[in-house]
């Protein structure tokens, strides 16, 4: 995983965001391997809003660089 990616997973709060699948008693929302990101929910409405989080990240990140 590049810095980049691991930058925005951590300022949008992905890896705390609620959405998710549960697993093991835990709530799992993202797996992360190399340079891929999965997103895990189990409605339409939970993918939105973690889609949206990370969108949202990703953009002011790339508007500070400038």
């Amino acid at each position: 995983m590049n810095i980049h990616s691991k930058y925005i997973i951590r300022e949008a709060w992905l890896d705390d965001i609620k959405p998710g699948v549960g697993i093991g008693g835990r709530k799992i929302n993202n797996l992360k391997y190399a340079n891929d990101i999965i997103l895990l929910a189990v409605s339409k409405e939970d993918m939105v809003e973690l889609i949206k989080s990370g969108k949202n990240e990703s953009e002011r990140a790339v508007s500070n660089q400038t």
